[in-house]
This record gives C-alpha cells, sequence and structure tokens, in this order.
C-alpha cells in the first residue's frame, strides 16, 4: 500500500497573492531570492555576502501551520526588514543581537497587527507592554526593557513560529530572538521573522 503524499509547501502561491493585493512590495519581491530550508525554525531575511543580494530563508513547515493571512503577514513582516534598512543601512555594527531583533520585530509588528501568528512581539501586549505601537527600532532599543520569563515560559523573544525576520518575522515564533539561528550556522548576516 502507498503511502499518499501531501503537496510540497508553495511560497509562490501566497507570494503571488500578497503582491496581487499589495502591490507594494511586487517590485521588492522580485529582487528577494527565496529559499526553502530546514535551518531556522520560521523566516529570515540577509544580505547574501556571496551575490549582495537580499535572500529571504523559510522553513516550509512553519508556513504549513499558519492560515493565510498569517503567511502573508509573515511575508510583509520579512519583506519590512529590508524596506526599514534592518540588514543594511541600520544595522548595528557589530552585528544583530537577539534584543536587537526584537526592536526590529516590534517597530515592525506595529504595522501588522491581527496579522502575525500568535506569540509575536508585539507592542503594548504581553511581556511588551512597555513598549508603545509606532515607535522605531532605534527607540525600542534606547528604552529596552529587561524581560523576565513567566514560570513556564521560555525566555522572552522566543515563541512558537513567530520571528526574523525574520524571522522572523513576525514575532512569536516566528523569529522573536531566533535571528541568531542563523547566524550560527552562516556566515550571513540576517534578520529572522519574529
Amino acid at each position: 500500500m502507498s503511502e499518499e503524499k501531501k503537496p510540497k509547501f508553495d511560497l509562490n502561491k501566497h507570494t503571488a497573492r500578497l503582491l496581487m493585493n499589495e502591490p507594494f512590495f511586487a517590485a521588492l519581491s522580485r529582487r528577494i531570492d527565496k529559499q526553502s530550508t530546514n535551518v531556522i525554525p520560521t523566516a529570515g531575511v540577509m544580505v547574501d555576502k556571496k551575490t549582495a543580494q537580499f535572500k529571504m530563508l523559510y522553513n516550509p513547515e512553519f508556513f504549513e501551520g499558519l492560515t493565510d493571512v498569517q503567511k502573508l503577514g509573515v511575508l510583509k513582516h520579512e519583506f519590512y526588514h529590508i524596506v526599514f534598512e534592518h540588514v543594511t543601512g541600520r544595522k548595528p555594527e557589530g552585528g544583530l543581537t537577539k534584543q536587537d531583533n526584537m526592536c526590529m520585530d516590534l517597530a515592525i509588528n506595529s504595522h501588522l497587527l491581527n496579522e502575525l501568528p500568535d506569540n509575536c512581539c508585539l507592542p503594548g501586549q504581553g511581556p511588551f507592554e512597555w513598549a508603545p505601537p509606532g515607535k522605531s527600532y532605534e527607540w525600542y532599543k534606547a528604552n529596552w526593557k529587561e524581560q523576565e520569563p513567566e514560570e513556564g515560559d521560555g525566555e522572552a523573544g522566543e515563541g512558537g513560529e513567530g520571528g526574523e525576520g525574520v524571522g522572523g518575522g513576525a514575532g512569536g515564533g516566528a523569529g522573536e530572538g531566533e535571528e541568531a539561528t542563523i547566524d550560527e550556522r552562516s556566515d550571513e548576516s540576517s534578520n529572522h521573522h519574529g
């Protein structure tokens, strides 16, 4: 008896839907090499040192577990890391830290409320109640308040999907605090979904 295989996750289908609904991202998306990987838990963007081009790494298993709205939110989250120059002009000289990534995620996620997976870095919510929405990465970094994990929880910035951007991304597992995953496994600079 042969096992029926489920279809492989196709990021292009969701990227196309985003570009039809929000054409702002179209020109940017065409300039980003998108690569499936299991090396990171969620998604992240970087500048590839060999090609000097933007690259988005994404975990297809992570994306498969998201709703359609969340898939588009994570894509926008990663694209915003590039728009806001988090992996280029505004990237800290010494490289990105977990705190940098969470502060960048807070700045981005202010624009993506109700579009991201649970456990994201969201200003004004959960461990980030101290952080008002709508501020810049630099503001969140300058006003950072150390987060105390609640009993039974992981460290702040770690979670279900959420970050890079990247990743995560969108925060809440989509990269919150997971940015170091890429740096630990490659010499490319990245921003993980969170």
